[in-house]
C-alpha cells in the first residue's frame, strides 16, 4: 500500500512539472489562416493562437506580416468575435508588402482562437505567402513557435485568380475557333 501510494506521488509530481514546462508564454503557438479568392474578392486571413492563460497576463501583442503586394493588399482588420474583442490595434502600412500590427488592451486576453482577422483584397493573380515573423505577447517574444497553416503544407497563402467573364469567355472561344481554322 505504501509503495502504491509514493508511486501515485511521484507520478503526480511529474505530470505536474512536464505540464508547467510545456506551459510557458514564449512557446505558445500562432498560426496563420490560408485562403482561395477571385481576383476582386475580400480575403480573411486569422492570426490564431494556442491557449494563453490568465496568470500571464497577456495584454498586448505584436507581429509583422509580409505578402506579395501585387497579389493582395490589405485592407482592413477586424476583432468583433476575436478574442481580442474590445481592444486597441494600430496597423503601419509603410512598407509595401508588409503590416506591423499592434494591439493593446487594458484587460486581460486568454484562452484561445483567433487574436484577428485581417482583410485583404485579391488584386492579382498567384499565390501570396502570408509570413509572419517578429510575434510578441506583451514584451515576450516566442521562440519560434510560429506555424503556418494551410493544409499539410508548410506556408500559408492567399491563392488568385482572375475571374473570366462571360464577355471574356466568348471572345476566347471566338479566338480558338479561329486558331482552329487557320491550321
Amino acid at each position: 500500500m505504501r509503495k502504491y501510494f509514493f508511486t501515485t506521488i511521484l507520478m503526480f509530481m511529474v505530470f505536474l512539472l512536464s505540464s508547467q514546462m510545456i506551459q510557458r508564454l514564449d512557446q505558445v503557438k500562432i498560426t496563420v489562416s490560408s485562403a482561395t479568392a477571385q481576383s476582386g474578392d475580400l480575403v480573411d486571413v486569422s492570426i490564431i493562437t494556442e491557449e494563453i492563460l490568465e496568470k500571464w497576463k497577456v495584454k498586448a501583442f505584436e507581429f509583422k506580416l509580409k505578402f506579395f503586394a501585387n497579389v493582395v493588399e490589405y485592407v482592413d482588420y477586424e476583432l468583433i468575435g476575436t478574442m481580442s474583442e474590445g481592444g486597441d490595434v494600430e496597423i503601419n502600412t509603410d512598407i509595401a508588402g508588409e503590416i506591423s500590427v499592434k494591439y493593446k488592451n487594458s484587460e486581460k486576453i486568454f484562452g484561445d482562437g483567433a487574436l484577428i482577422v485581417l482583410k485583404f483584397d485579391a488584386i492579382g493573380n498567384g499565390n501570396s505567402p502570408m509570413n509572419i515573423s517578429d510575434f510578441k505577447y506583451n514584451s515576450t517574444p516566442l521562440e519560434g513557435a510560429v506555424k503556418i497553416k494551410k493544409g499539410k503544407k508548410s506556408k500559408a497563402s492567399i491563392s488568385s485568380s482572375k475571374k473570366i467573364s462571360p464577355i471574356d469567355k466568348t471572345n476566347l472561344e471566338k479566338k480558338k475557333k479561329l486558331e482552329d481554322l487557320e491550321k
